[in-house]
């Protein structure tokens, strides 16, 4: 409509139409407008507003919780790039590249001149545009001079040290491409985008609403992607395949990609059969539970010092890690057998597959009602307490005092006690770990340790 008089326009390439009207759409406005088209309550702007920043927070909020934690920025280093080293190519020296970048202060900004600074769960909003700037200029005028400037700063270095881990492997790509073609930018770019691109988000409305209420189901999508595209031979697959071998036409292109996507990710099978036969007899690893076989490499270093574990890459890793362990552990332990093979299989199958689109606001809580623990794959609080203990009693030497002190709180109040996953210490700890991630982790420990102080509380063997 221009003016009141409405225009129409042909285009020759519909699908650039698309793209172009699909840039502005804004998650927060459609589940605004969502709730306000409900009878009753959609007249309260106040009510909308409140409720679509709950259900959008609560999954940037957890992001920011889990990205921000230095544990998870070098599982994310070692991931991508491990990952990488299969869709891309590049093996052991991209990795030490991507390690190498993780570490380089300029990083962050050499990123983004290239337009390779999209976060996973980016979600573009038009009323945001002038917000990160306005963040920039805050924290220029923050000095450690001042005490109530230095939580900010903490956090303000905890996200660049995120972002810094985030584009490492980028960049690691891009300085190789740049290497190979004797500096082609563009291809460069290309390249390093797709190896796990989070902007390839599909023109569906409905997709992007569940993306921004539910965090890291996008870069699953996006991994899961780029490791079949290349291992189908796809041409817009990521790769510099032809680095490899000699002149081939056209006609064979497609079987020589996946081909090379196959041996690169059979490198990483191999390491996990000569790791195996290392690790095998060690009674850390045998004693070791079987979700942490299956998602980690075990390393024992003996001498009585704790073993080293190093994380596998999500995709490439259920793979070319795991099944392949799995049927050298079939063939070599006489404890485990087909059976234990197919259920991980299915397992590990099913764990890529399965996004889970709940919300992030309601998922722990429908987790605590049903008592499963969806990350330790096994319930929140064991059966036979469950059958055999009262809910405000549902607690073991590792539960949180401070989150024993807030269930008694709770069993006091008519009617909510009756909410058992509020009144059980276990289920309670269990929700508030996944609404506030790695750091919350942090500081429910930190506080566990002064509550147990503070009550002159037996701190041993508790996680405090």
């Amino acid at each position: 409509v221009d003016r009141g008089t409405p225009k129409s326009y042909r285009v020759i390439d519909p699908m650039l139409s698309q793209s172009i009207m699909s840039s502005g759409f804004s998650p927060m406005r459609a589940i605004e407008d969502f709730f306000g088209a409900m009878p009753g309550v959609g007249k309260y702007e106040w009510f909308n507003k409140g409720l679509t920043k709950l259900l959008v927070f609560s999954s940037r909020g957890l992001r920011e919780a889990v990205t921000r934690a230095p544990p998870f920025q070098v599982k994310n280093i070692l991931r991508d790039s491990m990952q990488a080293s299969v869709v891309f190519g590049g093996g052991p020296e991209l990795i030490f590249k991507a390690l190498k970048n993780a570490v380089d202060p300029s990083i962050v900004e050499r990123a983004e001149r290239a337009g390779l600074g999209i976060a996973v769960d980016w979600s573009p909003d038009p009323r945001d545009a002038g917000k990160q700037a306005a963040r920039m200029i805050k924290r220029e005028n923050m000095t450690w001079a001042n005490p109530l400037d230095w939580a900010s700063l903490l956090w303000s270095a905890l996200g660049r040290f995120a972002k810094q881990s985030e584009v490492a492997t980028r960049m690691a790509v891009l300085d190789t491409v740049m290497e190979k073609t004797g500096g082609d930018a563009s291809q460069a770019t290309l390249e390093a985008m797709e190896i796990i691109n989070y902007g390839r988000r599909g023109s569906s409305p409905m997709f992007g609403i569940l993306t921004s209420m539910s965090p890291f189901i996008n870069g699953r999508v996006q991994g899961m992607d780029a490791i079949l595209r290349t291992h189908m031979g796809a041409m817009d697959a990521p790769g510099l395949f032809l680095e490899e071998g000699t002149e081939i036409d056209d006609a064979k292109i497609k079987r020589f990609r996946q081909l090379m996507a196959a041996r690169r990710g059979l490198y990483i099978a191999a390491g996990t059969a000569l790791y195996w036969w290392m690790v095998h007899d060690d009674e850390e690893y045998k004693n070791a539970r079987e979700d942490l076989k299956n998602d980690w490499w075990l390393v024992p270093l003996g001498g009585g010092l704790p073993g080293l574990k190093i994380p596998i890459p999500f995709e490439v890793g259920v793979f070319y890690k795991v099944i392949p362990e799995q049927i050298i552990r079939m063939l070599a332990e006489e404890q485990h057998d087909f059976r234990d093979v197919r259920a991980e299989t299915i397992r590990q199958i099913r764990a890529s597959l399965n996004l889970d689109l709940r919300p992030q606001l309601i998922r722990p809580i429908i987790d605590a009602i049903a008592n499963k623990d969806v990350f330790q794959r096994d319930n929140i609080v064991p059966q036979w307490m469950m059958d055999s203990v009262a809910a405000p009693e549902q607690f073991n030497p590792y539960t949180s005092k401070v989150v024993r002190i807030i269930s008694d709180v709770i069993d006091k109040i008519p009617l909510v006690n009756n909410m058992t996953f509020l009144t059980s210490p276990m289920k309670l700890e269990y929700m508030m770990r996944q609404w506030s991630g790695t750091i919350g982790a942090y500081v429910m420990v930190t506080a566990d340790r002064l509550a147990r102080d503070a009550t002159d509380e037996n701190t041993v063997g508790s996680a405090a």
